[in-house]
Protein backbone atom coordinates (compact mmCIF):
# COMPACT_ATOMS: atom_id res chain seq x y z
CA UNK A 1 0.00 0.00 0.00
CA UNK A 2 1.40 3.67 -0.91
CA UNK A 3 2.00 5.94 1.70
CA UNK A 4 0.02 9.80 1.45
CA UNK A 5 3.54 10.67 0.08
CA UNK A 6 3.71 8.09 -2.49
CA UNK A 7 0.23 8.94 -3.34
CA UNK A 8 1.20 12.63 -3.81
CA UNK A 9 4.04 12.28 -5.45
CA UNK A 10 2.15 9.88 -8.21
CA UNK A 11 -0.64 12.17 -8.36
CA UNK A 12 1.71 15.55 -9.21
CA UNK A 13 3.91 13.18 -11.73
CA UNK A 14 0.13 12.16 -14.01
CA UNK A 15 -2.79 14.89 -13.29
CA UNK A 16 -0.60 17.80 -13.28
CA UNK A 17 1.42 18.07 -16.34
CA UNK A 18 1.79 21.99 -16.13
CA UNK A 19 -2.28 21.86 -16.08
CA UNK A 20 -3.17 23.06 -12.85
CA UNK A 21 -6.89 23.40 -13.81
CA UNK A 22 -6.88 20.20 -14.96
CA UNK A 23 -4.95 18.77 -11.18
CA UNK A 24 -7.57 20.99 -9.36
CA UNK A 25 -10.31 19.47 -10.89
CA UNK A 26 -8.66 15.91 -10.91
CA UNK A 27 -8.27 16.33 -7.36
CA UNK A 28 -11.61 17.70 -6.78
CA UNK A 29 -13.10 14.68 -8.12
CA UNK A 30 -11.37 12.23 -6.09
CA UNK A 31 -13.09 14.19 -2.74
CA UNK A 32 -10.45 16.68 -2.07
CA UNK A 33 -11.77 20.34 -0.98
CA UNK A 34 -10.45 23.48 -2.19
CA UNK A 35 -8.67 25.66 0.40
CA UNK A 36 -7.58 28.37 -2.33
CA UNK A 37 -8.71 28.52 -5.94
CA UNK A 38 -6.32 28.80 -8.34
CA UNK A 39 -4.57 32.57 -7.90
CA UNK A 40 -1.79 34.25 -10.29
CA UNK A 41 0.67 34.92 -7.40
CA UNK A 42 3.87 37.52 -8.08
CA UNK A 43 6.92 38.28 -6.22
CA UNK A 44 10.54 38.95 -5.90
CA UNK A 45 10.42 38.59 -10.17
CA UNK A 46 8.68 35.46 -9.78
CA UNK A 47 5.25 34.41 -11.97
CA UNK A 48 3.46 31.49 -10.73
CA UNK A 49 -0.27 29.92 -10.32
CA UNK A 50 -1.11 28.71 -6.99
CA UNK A 51 -3.92 26.26 -5.28
CA UNK A 52 -3.85 25.19 -2.24
CA UNK A 53 -6.43 21.77 -1.21
CA UNK A 54 -7.10 19.83 1.62
CA UNK A 55 -6.47 16.22 0.97
CA UNK A 56 -8.86 12.87 1.77
CA UNK A 57 -6.60 12.35 5.09
CA UNK A 58 -6.62 15.70 5.80
CA UNK A 59 -2.87 16.99 4.34
CA UNK A 60 -2.56 20.22 2.42
CA UNK A 61 -1.67 20.04 -0.85
CA UNK A 62 0.06 23.26 -2.81
CA UNK A 63 0.14 23.31 -6.58
CA UNK A 64 1.86 25.93 -8.24
CA UNK A 65 3.18 25.97 -11.74
CA UNK A 66 6.17 28.22 -12.15
CA UNK A 67 4.90 30.89 -14.91
CA UNK A 68 8.58 32.68 -15.54
CA UNK A 69 11.32 33.19 -12.85
CA UNK A 70 13.36 31.09 -10.66
CA UNK A 71 13.55 30.44 -7.28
Amino acid sequence: MESNKENAINFYKTAYKGNPKKAVDRATNAGAEVLAPIRLVQTNGIETKQAFLKGPDGEIIELMQIISGDF
